[in-house]
């Protein structure tokens, strides 16, 4: 343990400043500060209380201007310093300053009210300095000598300190760490290329189609195939889509008897009027209507399977850092996938709408096509290795009943889908075919970036 050695607060605060110590303080149970500095084997301590001076041999006066002193200028600083190297060697001004110009270090000072205290580290080293802005008696360290240092360290304050610190290895390399970045975070995911009932990106809507009654008064059928299934989870945050261009439209059906709305029975409670057959385009009843009763419906249904990321109004562009691309054990590749990026041919290549090459309106590509013909091309193109998902959740429809594969692409540096060209980022098979199998969709991992002139990868 260290010595202990108390001593008055006059000199307790010239020791810590001449060795550039830190100090700490504390409440003690008659309401008095407990400073503490330690240096080498010797805690030195000092006492300030906060009210009346308990022991007769201490000049309360002297007590309280030494407690304004304490409050006014150097309790609220006791941490600010903390040395994070091995070794800390103290030197005058004008050698720390011919150290850290020779070394080529990065000098920092933190500013108490009365000093400053100056500090660069090299390596393990830290080497410490202290500038006074008051003179103190201090042996070995003249007014003058104070003075002198303090006029050079204004000058050279503004020119080489509180440059912004950069951390080293030993052998002299710049050390780096990976951060997360601040933008905000977008998570898009596809829809499900073995289901069409999940295509809603190029679907189209019908309003107040009359259904066909089959003839038992339970069973209606619609004039489409692949309804658009927003009610029991297929496409992931289904109750957040809305429609392009809508600030608040959904892909839901809504169903009427006479004008009377009625309600989905709820996959989870079995509650409700009806289901829908979403693959044959039919709504059945769970009790019979009459034969004069008057079904209409309101819904989408789906054509290709382009499955699109917008960027078209967005006051940011956006840029994808990863991708994730899963894929059960069931699938059968029948079709070849097509991701590529498209924007407005009017922003893009006016040029080519002045001279009646391309329609004004139309969307081109502006980056090379990413084609997969087969599954090896998902195993040479993704760089991430992950464990084959097991079937989980159950046999019913909440569960997946399927192993996945997840193929990881992690890109080396983001690829910006800049919304100048109003862009889209577009996946899809070349012939829009419905691919066997249980899940094939694809995430993307992006984020808010602020508009520049981006490029596309």
């Amino acid at each position: 343990m260290p010595a202990i050695k108390e001593i008055q607060w006059s000199d307790f605060k010239i020791f810590f400043l001449d060795k550039i110590l830190v100090y700490t303080w504390s409440l003690g149970s008659r309401g008095e500060y407990e400073i503490h500095a330690e240096d080498d084997n010797i805690l030195y301590k000092c006492f300030i209380y906060t009210d009346t001076v308990p022991y007769p041999d201490i000049s309360q006066t002297q007590n309280d201007l030494d407690k304004t002193d304490f409050e006014s200028k150097y309790k609220d600083f006791y941490s600010q310093f903390q040395s994070t190297s091995n070794t800390a060697i103290k030197y005058r001004y004008t050698t720390f300053k011919q150290i850290v110009t020779y070394k080529n270090l990065n000098p920092q000072y933190i500013e108490y009210p009365e000093s400053y205290l100056l500090f660069a580290i090299d390596g393990v080293i830290t080497y410490q300095c202290i500038v006074y802005k008051t003179t103190f008696n201090i042996a070995g360290y003249s007014s003058n000598s104070q003075i002198q240092d303090l006029n050079t360290f204004i000058l050279d304050k503004p020119l080489i300190f509180n440059r912004n610190i950069v951390s080293m290895t030993t052998a002299g390399v710049m050390r780096v760490a990976h951060e997360k970045p601040t933008d905000t975070k977008r998570t898009y995911v596809s829809h499900n290329f073995c289901d069409k009932t999940t295509w809603y990106t190029m679907s189209v809507g019908v309003t107040g189609e009359v259904a066909i009654d089959s003839g038992d008064h339970t069973t209606y059928s619609l004039a489409h195939e692949y309804i658009i299934d927003v009610s029991h989870g297929k496409i992931t945050r289904e109750d957040l889509l809305v429609i392009q261009g809508t600030a608040s439209s959904t892909y839901s059906s809504s169903v009427y008897v006479n004008g009377v709305k009625k309600t989905e029975i709820n996959p989870g409670t079995g509650s409700g009027d009806f289901t829908i057959d979403y693959v044959l385009g039919k709504i059945i009843f769970a009790s019979a209507l009459s034969g004069s009763d008057v079904v209409t419906c309101s819904y989408y249904y789906a054509t290709t399977n382009t499955f699109k990321i917008y960027t078209k109004d967005l006051p940011f562009n956006i840029g994808v850092n990863a991708v994730q691309i899963h894929i059960t054990e069931d699938v059968v590749l029948n079709d070849t996938m097509c991701y590529q990026a498209f924007g407005l041919v009017d922003i893009v290549a006016p040029q080519a709408v002045a001279y009646g090459i391309v329609p004004s309106g139309t969307m081109v590509p502006i980056n090379q096509i990413t084609k997969y013909k087969r599954m090896s091309d998902f195993i040479n193109d993704s760089q991430s290795s992950y464990s084959t998902y097991p079937a989980v959740g159950g046999a019913g429809w909440r569960g997946l009943n399927t192993q996945t594969i997840v193929f990881g692409i992690d890109y080396v540096s983001t690829v910006v889908i800049p919304s100048l060209y109003q862009s889209e980022l577009r996946i899809w098979t070349e012939n829009s075919s419905i691919i066997p199998g249980t899940l094939a969709n694809t995430t993307f991992f992006c984020q808010e970036i602020t508009k520049t002139s981006g490029v596309v990868g």
